[in-house]
């Protein structure tokens, strides 16, 4: 990815999720509050917002992160998006 960022943006805030408690309560109560406070490409946040609101399912999420940042196949557990 050009300037230096992450080539997996979405990986890697997924994964902050699983690791970083106040990140996900964050996240849980104010998505583009927790969003906005990770350095990653507009695509990447609005896609991760898409899915918050319904308008995206999680096999439609995997399957983004597979297309645009893995060649190979990437099961997605998002505790976020868990309810």
């Amino acid at each position: 990815m050009a300037g230096g960022g992450s080539p997996t943006p979405i990986t890697d805030f997924l994964f902050r999720l699983e690791v970083d408690s106040e990140l996900t309560k964050l996240f849980a109560s104010s998505p583009e509050e927790a969003l906005g406070s990770i350095q990653m490409p507009d695509d990447a946040r609005d896609t991760i917002l898409r899915a918050m609101r319904g308008e995206m399912t999680l096999p439609e999420l995997e399957k983004y992160i597979e297309e645009t940042e893995h060649p190979d196949h990437v099961a997605v557990l998002i505790k976020g998006f868990i309810r």
